[in-house]
């Protein structure tokens, strides 16, 4: 059985994750409403943002209810898990948050093709984003067995 101190933080850290990924989903739709032209690229990346999102709220519910006898390895497991997608939403609030946002709220031309274009953006981040929700799927599996 997991210690409470260690459960509490793993509350914390998926709640600080939920919120904002919440903050990039709204940016991320935003940019889909004004980016016709690139819909696909951008609303791939809003839905995996959701199913990403999702997860860690099922894993927060889960801790949070006491219904779920987590063992300590996979607490800890849980909390590395954690650290990444808290390193990748932080990541990707920095690239939403760096677009330079015009007075009728297009983004400059330079921030989309950076964004959409450039290596180790968008699709570097969709691939992260895909691979930490497939392993929180795997957490949530241990954690139903």
């Amino acid at each position: 059985m997991a210690d409470p101190i260690s459960v509490i933080g793993a509350l914390s850290a998926t709640a600080s994750v939920i919120q904002l990924l919440s903050k990039s989903i709204i940016r991320v739709n935003g940019l889909r409403d004004t980016w016709r032209d690139a819909g696909l690229t951008i609303s791939a990346f809003a839905s995996q943002l959701v199913v990403f999102r999702a997860a860690l709220t099922k894993i927060h519910d889960l801790i949070a209810s006491g219904d779920c006898q987590i063992e300590q390895d996979l607490l800890l497991d849980l909390d590395s898990c954690l650290s990444c997608c808290e390193v990748l939403a932080r990541r990707i609030d920095e690239e939403l948050s760096a677009l330079r946002i015009r007075e009728d709220g297009s983004v400059q031309t330079s921030d989309r093709i950076r964004l959409l274009m450039k290596r180790g953006n968008i699709t570097d981040l969709y691939d992260m984003v895909f691979r930490q929700s497939a392993t929180l799927g795997l957490l949530l599996t241990a954690c139903n067995r």
